[in-house]
């Protein structure tokens, strides 16, 4: 196997790997386990890192063209999947970060004394 085969089957490894991780990541988040999800995302980054580190290759052709575009489908599907279950969370989180910042701006300005929550 040339040196660029190598590369080549490297890089359709690293995507299908990411395609895993983001199948994992759907699946921790529909069970709101976001710890999971946050592991799952510091697995992909180390991913892309390694595809970065894999250099130019030659255009993938054929099979491996459509695998790569299958798994990247997969990867992208995946992250939209968990950006629509992670978006009301997100909104939960805001609204409860806020509250307490609200309260002490509502006490400062009418003098009420704050009550700990």
């Amino acid at each position: 196997m040339s040196a660029d085969e190598d590369r080549k089957s490297r890089v359709i490894a690293c995507y299908n790997h990411m395609a895993q991780s983001s199948t994992m990541m759907l699946e921790a988040a529909q069970r709101g386990d976001w710890n999971a999800v946050i592991a799952g995302e510091k697995e992909c980054a180390t991913l892309v890192t390694e595809l970065k580190g894999l250099g130019e290759i030659t255009a993938l052709e054929g099979d491996l063209r459509e695998q790569k575009r299958a798994l990247i489908r997969t990867i992208l599907a995946n992250d939209a999947a968990i950006r629509d279950l992670a978006e009301p969370r997100m909104k939960q989180l805001e609204l409860k970060l806020q509250g307490p910042k609200n309260a002490r701006k509502l006490a400062l300005a009418y003098g009420a004394t704050l009550r700990p929550y």
